[in-house]
């Protein structure tokens, strides 16, 4: 998928950012989500981060803006839908917080030696939590319904979760519960539902080494 670039422009004597797709310019009030941040607390330069249409979906992008100089520190062609701006380890650099069509979130940080964002969801484990309960309610108000295929998706991502929290215990429940939707057979040659209505044990994420 060709990347979108960007150009900045001055109109007026304010400076503006704006999409270059092809010969067209695209203002970024346009894109599905944008904003000019700080986001890196000891670097004197601001950062963009753009939402922008492409083929398949839509791309999340990071730029970064220092002395007259624009430069592409991220790109992720996942079909990323909205993403929210966080300080989530109190470093004062701010983390990149995504949310991904049909798919697990995804946390981008800052990675100084490469100088760029970088996929960092496993250092992050706490952040996933409100999406456990989501999840976990769906779930729950659709078992009696017996929507098994999107159960077995969200029990899917359940499992990844727990497995980026290092919870290798509610990982290996799901692992079960997922081996028991996929051998259900609407036909009655199953022996009987998959349990639906278990409750998953959460444990405390394991502290960081210091």
């Amino acid at each position: 998928v060709e990347q979108p670039t960007l150009r900045i422009v001055n109109q007026g004597g304010v400076t503006l950012f704006q999409q270059v797709m092809g010969d067209q310019d695209i203002p970024v009030k346009f894109t599905v989500q944008s904003g000019i941040y700080s986001l890196l607390k000891e670097r004197n330069s601001t950062q963009l981060v753009v939402i922008v249409p492409v083929a398949r979906g839509y791309s999340l992008n990071i730029y970064d803006y220092r002395q007259g100089q624009i430069k592409n520190i991220f790109s992720s062609v996942r079909s990323t839908l909205q993403y929210s701006i966080r300080d989530l380890d109190g470093d004062g650099n701010l983390e990149i917080f995504a949310q991904i069509y049909g798919d697990i979130p995804e946390v981008y940080s800052y990675f100084e030696e490469g100088g760029d964002y970088v996929d960092s969801s496993g250092s992050f484990p706490d952040a996933f939590k409100p999406f456990i309960q989501g999840n976990l309610e769906v779930i729950r108000k659709l078992a009696p319904r017996k929507a098994y295929s999107t159960i077995y998706s969200l029990r899917e991502q359940l499992e990844r979760i727990y497995r980026i929290q290092k919870n290798f215990t509610a990982a290996n429940e799901e692992t079960k519960r997922l081996s028991e939707l996929k051998n259900f057979s609407p036909n009655g040659n199953d022996g009987g539902q998959p349990n639906l209505g278990s409750k998953v044990r959460v444990l405390p994420t394991p502290a960081k080494n210091p």
